[in-house]
């Protein structure tokens, strides 16, 4: 944590390389019914309701790349 006037300021929370490569190949290789099973898994964890995410940065990225291979690209004419 780095400090500014005192005042710490917690580091931005990333996901490492390796954890990015094998989720990408996991989904790549996964049926569309997988990954629609997957997102309903994630999404439908419980939690408190909070002010603040309640899904982890691994999960946010899993999210991220279940979304971009379930919806389907925009065609721009």
């Amino acid at each position: 944590m780095k400090k500014v006037n005192g005042v710490k300021i917690p580091e931005r929370k990333t996901t490492s390389p390796q954890f990015r490569a094998k989720w990408s190949k996991l989904i790549d290789s996964y049926s569309l019914e997988e990954c629609q099973k997957l997102k309903e898994q994630i999404i439908s964890k419980d939690w408190m309701y909070t002010m603040t995410n309640p899904y982890s940065v691994e999960e946010r990225f899993i999210l991220f790349l279940l979304n971009k291979k379930l919806q389907k690209p925009i065609n721009a004419y």
